[in-house]
């Protein structure tokens, strides 16, 4: 098993797609691997971390002017050849600029209290990223990364099996929608049954 697949087992596992070939695979590598079993349970420890989080509104097209901000910036030609370096980079000057902002959130008409503003810049940097993972990784539209952002977010504090296939399968009808579903199974090792039976539910569930 590469990196690869190991990362994307591990975000399988969080998200509880994991099937039970998927599941059988990664315990056998991390029982295996020290630095692996390490790994994953960091990541699981930040994705309780954030669930553990009071969810709080950010202002109204706070991401957009985010973006035009950082887009305005400059960018250096061949200083870092290697792509997964610009994303590093381009991610910490997002960040710079989501901590630019926290004055002005407190300032806004829906202000934060004082002791807050890590846990709002955690939710904005949870939303940015994931609307960049869609837009990238599977050639999304803004507007279609941001309606499956929208699907996740409400489950970003939801533990039990039950809504984990809630979210799944809304974020799979919506990549029906957008027409990618079964590219999106084969990558992740998905069956189309399964995948057809999360949809299912979650439309019982409206």
């Amino acid at each position: 098993m590469n990196r690869e697949d190991f990362e994307k087992l591990v975000n399988r596992e969080i998200d509880g797609l994991l099937t039970p070939e998927e599941e059988a695979s990664l315990n056998d590598y991390i029982s295996r691997d020290s630095a692996a079993a390490h790994e994953q349970r960091s990541l699981h420890e930040i994705h309780r971390a954030f669930q553990r989080m009071d969810r709080h509104e950010a202002p109204h097209g706070l991401a957009e002017r985010i973006a035009d901000r950082v887009l305005a910036e400059p960018a250096p030609v061949h200083r870092f050849p290697d792509p997964r370096m610009l994303n590093k980079v381009a991610a910490a000057i997002l960040m710079v600029a989501v901590t630019a902002f926290g004055g002005w959130w407190i300032g806004s008409p829906n202000p934060v209290s004082a002791g807050e503003p890590e846990e709002v810049r955690a939710l904005q940097e949870w939303r940015d990223s994931t609307l960049r993972l869609w837009q990238d990784k599977w050639d999304l539209t803004e507007a279609q990364a941001r309606q499956i952002t929208e699907i996740k977010e409400p489950f970003r504090v939801t533990a039990n099996d039950d809504a984990g296939d809630l979210e799944g399968g809304r974020v799979l009808a919506s990549l029906k929608e957008f027409g990618i579903l079964t590219r999106y199974c084969k990558k992740n090792g998905i069956r189309l049954e399964e995948a057809e039976r999360l949809i299912e539910l979650a439309e019982r569930s409206k």
